[in-house]
């Protein structure tokens, strides 16, 4: 049975008010004695539904105990209350009670509502009053008097059964102990089967001398000696068996009432509690339940992950797979068609037939662009690639494209602008957003074999948090949205889906690399912002670029570019730093035949050894990627510490990034491969700088 059948098969009436007096519940026994139902009751105050009548001294004592158990957080009794109870016809009857006032405590330890636990004891009050109606008659006679007193006996015998079968029953244990010495007076069913064994005309030390040890009898000793209760919750008591040979742990809510004579003095102590145990193994269990449920959960979140890190891992190399694939196929042709060209050019030498060698060396040279086109392309994927930064005007850059495209796409396609009114800026490469505009319009156009329509619109747009889902979505904010949309075949989702990866084309063979929105995913992420793209069979294709609004100042129309005026290289000193071999031989020859005076180092290690030995340096051309320490950069930090001012012209395979921020006066970048006509280019514009 649980807690409420317990309540309500009591055969005591208890009722539970609320700190306003207000009645909130009670038990079927309740209801039987007041002769009401639980709808007649609930919510009324306890004053409202049970006038006092003429005994208004019996309501302020009611009033006052309840008062009191509020305020002290402690039990309080009254052995009389008078209730004018209605009957069922509407008349009124007259009901005394002994009432046991108990606090119910909230999780802060306030009282939130009060228990009242009471015992009908009007017969008992009205033969007290016969018997001294009775003592006024006694000269009616003896054998009249004896029958009133054996009646009044008998009645108070009753009373005091019904009374004694109540406190057994009662479902909270209690016990009631006397004088100083704490001897058990009284003890119910409940307390006997608590502390299982026999306790009456002991004292508790007698009884249970196990719990001295656990601070129980000092707390008796304040309650007799300063007659304050002791309210307990939750409270730890471990009780030995009689036998000696084991224990069993408790946890007990309970009150130490003080009991008082006539004149207020405290002759013992009232004991009433409940063993809430099993309550605190269920909250136990279900503790350790919600400990285990958690980590079943981390382990399941771990497997989970290891499984996603491990598609991740598979998906990551099928990509590789496609990637290297793809560069593996572009790069042989590249190679074949060098190392053929090449092979020519020897045999045409050999043959003395030295004016077909142009043709061949073109043809090497060509294929040494297209491979140098391909690493740029799958850098600028990467996010590796070396952009120029600064405020470009979207809508401005769209206008004065619109020519270019039209006559790029050809006149089957009509191209649409759509172009919004005070649009911010944004910080990006210009010319990679060129070229990843026309790359989206030339493959609209392939889209749309039979001809079409293009619409190219710049907007301001909002992109908030929820929008933004994506591990490498950029913040929340103001975005420029440029979108390209046509109106051709589309795309179906296992398409689109594969769309941004390099090497991925659905053209024919010898119609695409498969790079051109790979490297237009690599530019926009790594200018800091995101792509969105909508496709399906026969609606069209819809690719929007969105890049953080600039809020720096406009651009600035560039100066016309001044040519570079020759600088001899007769007396200037060139430092070469490059791990390569091959590459430092030829490119110092390429330095000299321009007239320079070069050292060559293969390190950082070798360049500082030239440099301490105080020759002179005009420039210094070094590689990024150094073997050791220190690298490129490294090397030019330190190498200008001792020789401020001096130039410096990075060359590096790997695109820079990482480099851009040092990039100032008098240093420039030159991505590998090169010809030899970009570096002196490059080594006379900054010998010049530094003149």
């Amino acid at each position: 049975m649980d807690l409420a059948g317990l309540f309500n098969a009591s055969p005591n009436p208890y009722v539970i008010l609320d700190r306003n007096f207000d009645i909130v519940g009670m038990n079927d026994a309740y209801l039987r004695v007041t002769m009401r139902e639980r709808d007649q009751l609930v919510g009324r105050n306890i004053f409202d539904a049970f006038p006092s009548g003429p005994d208004a001294a019996s309501g302020r004592a009611l009033r006052a105990s309840l008062t009191r158990v509020v305020a002290e957080k402690a039990v309080d009794h009254l052995s009389l209350i008078y209730y004018a109870i209605t009957r069922p016809d509407g008349t009124l009857e007259d009901r005394y009670w002994s009432a046991t006032h108990a606090p119910m405590f909230d999780e802060r330890g306030e009282v939130a509502f009060v228990l009242q636990h009471a015992v009908d004891v009007t017969e008992l009050h009205r033969l007290r009053i016969g018997g001294v109606a009775a003592s006024i008659h006694i000269t009616e006679g003896v054998l009249r008097r004896a029958e009133a007193v054996q009646i009044a006996n008998q009645a108070l015998d009753a009373e005091r059964s019904n009374l004694r079968e109540m406190f057994e029953q009662a479902p909270s244990f209690m016990a009631l102990l006397r004088g100083p010495d704490h001897v058990f007076e009284l003890a119910n069913a409940a307390y006997l089967r608590l502390v299982n064994r026999p306790v009456v005309g002991k004292t508790v030390r007698e009884v249970l001398p196990e719990i001295g040890s656990q601070g129980h009898f000092e707390v008796l000793e304040r309650v007799f000696a300063t007659g304050e209760p002791f309210v307990g919750q939750n409270v730890r008591v471990v009780l030995v068996a009689p036998d000696g040979l084991s224990s069993s742990e408790h946890f007990l809510d309970l009150i130490y009432q003080p009991v008082r004579d006539a004149s207020g003095g405290v002759v013992g102590i009232f004991v009433q509690g409940h063993d809430i145990t099993e309550q605190k193994r269920a909250e136990q269990a279900l503790y350790e339940l919600n400990a285990t449920l958690e980590q079943q959960v981390a382990e399941r979140t771990r497997e989970l992950r290891a499984n996603e890190e491990a598609l991740r891992q598979a998906q990551k190399m099928e990509a590789v797979g496609q990637l290297t694939g793809g560069i593996a196929h572009d790069f042989n042709n590249m190679l074949q068609g060098i190392s053929g060209s090449l092979e020519m050019v020897r045999r045409r030498i050999a043959q003395g037939r030295i004016d077909e060698v142009d043709r061949y060396l073109n043809g090497a040279r060509e294929a040494i662009e297209r491979a140098a086109n391909l690493t740029h392309r799958l850098l600028a994927f990467a996010r590796r690639q070396t952009l120029q930064p600064r405020p470009t005007d979207a809508v401005e850059l769209v206008r004065g494209m619109k020519d270019f495209i039209r006559r790029s796409v050809g006149p089957e396609v009509q191209i649409e602008l759509g172009l919004q009114d005070q649009v911010g800026l944004v910080l990006c490469d210009a010319n990679q957003l060129e070229s990843a505009l026309l790359n989206l319009c030339i493959n609209a156009r392939d889209a749309m074999p039979g001809g079409g329509r293009i619409l190219i619109t710049v907007a301001e747009v909002s992109l908030t948090a929820a929008e933004l889902t994506e591990r490498d979505d950029p913040p929340p904010g103001a975005f420029v949205e440029i979108a390209v949309a046509d109106n051709g075949v589309g795309m179906p989702p296992e398409v689109l889906a594969h769309a941004f990866e390099p090497f991925f084309t659905t053209k024919p063979i010898g119609q695409g690399t498969g790079l051109g929105l790979s490297q237009i995913y690599g530019f926009v992420h790594q200018s800091g912002g995101l792509l969105r793209t909508t496709s399906a069979p026969g609606q069209g294709t819809s690719i929007r670029i969105y890049l953080p609004r600039h809020e720096g100042a406009p651009p600035v129309a560039a100066e016309p570019v001044q040519p570079v005026a020759a600088v001899d290289g007769t007396g200037r000193t060139v430092l070469l730093v490059e791990d390569d071999e091959a590459i430092r031989r030829v490119t110092v020859d390429r330095l000299a035949e321009a007239g320079y005076r070069t050292f060559q180092a293969a390190d950082g290690r070798e360049a500082l050894a030239i440099l301490s030995e105080r020759r002179r340096v005009d420039l210094l051309v070094t590689d990024v990627g150094l073997p050791g320490i220190p690298n490129g950069r490294q090397l030019a930090e330190i190498a200008r510490a001792s020789r401020p001012g001096l130039a410096v012209l990075f060359i590096t395979g790997y695109a820079g990034a990482r480099l851009e921020r040092h990039l100032g006066e008098g240093t420039e970048l030159l991505v590998k491969p090169f010809s030899f006509d970009m570096l002196h280019a490059k080594v006379q514009a900054l010998l010049q700088v530094t003149a």
